[in-house]
This record gives C-alpha cells, sequence and structure tokens, in this order.
C-alpha cells in the first residue's frame, strides 16, 4: 500500500482515505478494505505523507479508531486529518463530547478537524443489505454473505436467538 501511496502521490493524488465504520461495505457487501487494515498499515501510510510533504488524510471512525487515534497518525504523517463520524453514534449530544476531544487534539498540536452536521443523518437500507445494522453483532455476520445465504441465515432460528440486540460501542471520543 505504501509503494501505491507514493506513486498515487506523484501522480497528484491529494492523500489517503480509511474507514473503522462497521458500515462501510464494498459493492460485493464484503467490508471495505481499508476496515480490516492494521495500524501498522495505517502508521506507514502516514509516513509516506510525512515524507512526501503533502497530503490529506480522511478518516471514519470505528470500534477502534476515533478521536485519539486520529491524532496520533496527524501528528505522526504531520498532515491534517479530517474525520468524519456518519454512524457513529453521535447522536444524544454526544457530538458536543467529539467536539472537545478534537479540539483538545488540536490544542496539543494535532491537524486534526470533525466533519459533523448539526442534523441527524437519515439513512435508507433494506434488509436485502443491512450494512446500517452491522454494529449489532448479529447483523455484522451477514456481511459479505450472497442474498441466498443472508435469507437462510436469517431464516435460522439460531441466528434469532442471538442477543442481537446489543451493539458493540462504535466510537471513542
Amino acid at each position: 500500500m505504501c509503494r501505491a501511496l507514493e506513486s498515487a502521490m506523484a501522480a497528484g493524488a491529494w492523500g489517503f482515505s480509511t474507514s473503522r465504520s462497521p458500515s462501510h461495505v464494498a459493492g460485493n457487501g464484503k467490508p471495505a478494505p481499508s476496515r480490516l487494515s492494521s495500524r501498522e498499515e495505517l502508521n506507514a501510510l502516514a509516513d509516506v505523507l510525512a515524507a512526501a510533504g503533502a497530503g490529506v488524510i480522511q478518516g471514519v471512525g470505528g470500534p477502534d479508531l476515533g478521536v485519539p487515534g486520529f491524532a496520533e497518525i496527524s501528528l505522526r504523517a504531520r498532515r491534517p486529518l479530517t474525520w468524519c463520524s456518519l454512524h457513529q453514534g453521535v447522536g444524544g449530544g454526544r457530538h458536543w463530547e467529539f467536539s472537545k476531544a478534537t479540539a483538545e487534539a488540536r490544542a496539543r498540536g494535532a491537524n486534526i478537524w470533525a466533519q459533523m452536521g448539526c442534523l441527524p443523518i437519515v439513512s435508507q437500507f433494506t434488509l436485502e443489505r443491512p450494512y446500517t445494522l452491522e454494529g449489532v453483532p448479529a447483523f455484522a455476520k451477514l456481511a459479505g454473505l450472497s442474498r441466498l445465504e443472508r435469507a437462510r441465515t436469517m431464516s435460522s432460528a439460531a441466528w434469532h436467538a442471538e442477543p442481537s440486540g446489543r451493539s458493540r460501542p462504535t466510537l471513542r471520543a
């Protein structure tokens, strides 16, 4: 990935983006590749931008990457990082804690910027592609399955018996 980013930057790319959002899936229904990248890989990509002295990083948080991690990546890259909350649980006034955490990171020298709207994001989906529910473990198991496999799984008694109402936290301030 580092060689690809170096080549892209030399050709005029503006930087790179990454996502840890459980709702980010590729066209085939499988998790977007960046969801599976290691922190070491993100650090190596940040090093490419630091060496280039150019570029912007765009990130979407998730269970293992929030404002503190984004700040570390920005500091490592010595480049601006803009992060987007999307479906990461900023309802109920939580946007204030993310705004505060972002401001605190900026005060410590991170060039980090939050993208948040003051109105709720409305998302429409069907159970054929329930990507917005992938924060719920039972639905996360459906990611990447074919339509027939999803239908079989969702029709099974075992799937219905799972504690699907419990969701995992999706973004840390």
